[in-house]
């Protein structure tokens, strides 16, 4: 009996101990940062109640910001956690130090697991006589609602202080305050808004606390009282957008952040206009977005250890037809182990013709094929090429494309593509086309005036080269016998390897190619950040573009001013960005998908 009392104890414990641990792991795995690199399941901003359908934009944070702060602080390296820290402080307080409010002490204790902002109209009171004055309204939910109702009254008070006239107002049971409120814009974007004295730093603010769940502020009462309206009648509301939804449908349920645009509205508010409170040139192409093949886009966003995954779905716009589309690739395009692993830009897809006619079809004759179509002409143009026939033809099995970067002073920066310099390599598999397709290019060559060779690369492989003879400067009739040698200088070279045919814009650029597909820890595939990349992309896809940010972060600054903006308050984060991976998915009728993973060296 002792034996087995014993034992009864025993056993007890053991099941007591294993219950603890079964609950503390539960806890852990509920409450611990590291969780949110799961996402939040089935989260979705509730704000979108208030938001009416024709709103141009919506971003909304689903997790409480402290959670986010201890992920990253979680997965931050040991020696950047107090970095890190700070900078997360400092972006989180821009818009609070100015106005006297503090985080930790003003919103912290009652701010719950939702954080949204809404461009929710192109123009207030839709009168383009009197200039345009878009609305922004911003809901916070409110875990605290009597906390959050002294927020409101500390806030007001203080700007009362400051001789701001207060007006109070009650409509359909909802108390809204508005004023000017003072200094709201952080300084960094308040300096660049208001060049040219066309932004007010000053701003009108009209605030409510609703249903005691969320707090809202807003640069117009107007705004305010249509929130509330959409709230009554949920039908107006961008929750009840049928495409808002099938994009949402069409989403990994797991995200910490979700955004929507309506990329003809955006497009709308970012033209340059005439209002004294608007910049005479537009942050973004404006006519881009007016011309982008979708009606709207649902953007979600999910946390991963080295970055974060933005994966949307888009509905095609009016007069588009797209056909029920699969993707084909489950792993990366074979003929991207030719590329070496030192390439900046890596693209790699299969069937170049098929992929280019559904862009073809996307893109229309809108300003973005506009912009494509120069450089496609001045690559035909300097090479006599047709693309279609010579290029395309042939390329209906896998391919990849990538930029090789090369020494200072080296003059691949003539031979480059576009803004980044360089020596291009192309990669494909051969096809019955190819041998004729290949053929008709050297003719090409010939008539331009360049010499056909061969060359060794090495004992294994020949080389087929274009190149051009270079009489010296100081050559004359008169001059040869003291001018020099002629030079040969090399405009291309191509080889074929295995069951794959490589183009090059240098000897260099292909032998590193040549080399790589030897060599395996030579290639991109053979790339563990490349590989860690490309990796966290879904599957199936149509292939993927990767790229270097430090490489393209100039072209994007000068390109889209509206980034210059963006990258004031976060700079940090863009300092340490280190790659941009993309890849596009099929989808159903009239719907498609495309992700992008932004890699930081640590974030």
């Amino acid at each position: 009996m002792k034996g087995r009392a014993f034992f009864s104890i025993l056993a007890a414990i053991a099941i007591s101990l294993m219950a603890a641990g079964a609950a503390g792991a539960v806890w852990i795995a509920t409450h611990s940062p590291l969780g949110l690199l799961d996402g939040v399941a089935n989260a979705q901003p509730e704000a979108a109640v208030m938001i009416p359908k024709q709103a141009p934009a919506m971003v909304s944070l689903l997790v409480n910001p402290d959670r986010v702060e201890a992920l990253r602080q979680a997965i931050a390296p040991l020696g950047r956690r107090r970095a890190a820290r700070h900078e997360w402080q400092q972006a989180r307080d821009a818009w609070l130090t100015r106005s006297g409010l503090t985080y930790d002490r003003d919103v912290q204790p009652w701010l719950g697991d939702e954080v949204t902002l809404a461009v929710t109209t192109v123009d207030i009171d839709r009168d383009p006589n009197n200039g345009r004055e878009p609305g922004y309204l911003l809901a916070a939910a409110a875990n605290d609602p009597d906390r959050a109702r002294e927020f409101l009254q500390l806030f007001w008070q203080r700007q009362a202080l400051n001789g701001i006239n207060l007006i109070f107002e009650q409509y359909k049971g909802v108390k809204i305050v508005h004023g000017e409120a003072l200094d709201l814009i952080p300084r960094g974007w308040a300096k660049r808004l208001a060049q040219g004295g066309r932004v007010s730093t000053q701003t009108d603010l009209a605030t409510a606390l609703v249903a005691d769940r969320f707090v809202l502020a807003a640069n117009d009462p107007k705004v305010l009282r249509d929130a509330i309206n959409n709230i009554q009648a949920a039908d107006l509301s961008l929750l009840r957008e049928p495409d808002y939804q099938r994009e949402l449908a069409a989403l990994p349920p797991d995200r910490l952040a979700i955004a929507y645009v309506n990329p003809t509205a955006l497009g709308e508010l970012l033209e340059p206009a005439t209002a004294t409170r608007r910049r005479s040139k537009a942050l973004l192409p404006a006519e881009w977005l007016a011309a982008l093949p979708a009606h709207s886009a649902t953007l979600s966003l999910k946390a991963e250890r080295s970055g974060l995954v933005t994966e949307a779905a888009w509905v095609a716009a009016d007069g588009l037809t797209l056909v029920a589309a699969e993707s084909p690739l489950t792993e990366p395009a074979t003929a991207t182990r030719y590329l070496p692993s030192t390439a900046t830009i890596a693209l790699s897809g299969t069937n170049l013709q098929q992929l280019t006619q559904q862009w073809q079809q996307i893109l229309g004759d809108g300003p973005i094929a506009q912009a494509i179509g120069p450089l496609l002409s001045r690559v035909a143009t300097n090479s006599g090429l047709n693309l279609q026939n010579d290029l395309l033809a042939w390329n209906t099995e896998d391919f990849a494309l990538g930029l090789i970067p090369v020494e200072v002073g080296d003059r691949a920066a003539e031979r480059a593509l576009g803004e980044f310099p360089g020596d291009w390599v192309f990669v494909a598999r051969r096809t019955p086309e190819t041998a004729a397709a290949l053929d008709r290019i050297d003719a090409l060559a010939k008539q331009q005036g360049l010499t056909l060779g061969t060359l060794n690369l090495d004992s294994d492989q020949l080389a087929t080269v274009w190149t051009q003879l270079i009489a010296p400067s100081s050559a004359g009739l008169m001059g040869w016998r003291n001018a020099g040698q002629v030079s040969t200088q090399v405009q291309g070279a191509r080889a074929t390897v295995g069951d794959y045919e490589i183009l090059a814009t240098s000897v260099p650029a292909l032998a590193a190619a040549v080399q790589a597909g030897r060599d395996e820890t030579a290639s991109l595939l053979g790339d563990h950040l490349w590989q860690s990349v490309v990796t966290t992309l879904p599957v199936p896809n149509d292939g993927n573009v990767t790229l270097s940010w430090p490489a393209a972060r100039p072209v994007v600054r000068r390109l889209i001013p509206l980034f210059r903006l963006v990258e004031v308050p976060l700079r940090p984060l863009f300092d340490r960005l280190d790659r941009l991976s993309f890849t596009s998915e099929g989808g159903p009728e009239n719907l498609r998908r495309f992700s992008l993973f932004a890699h930081w060296t640590s974030w």
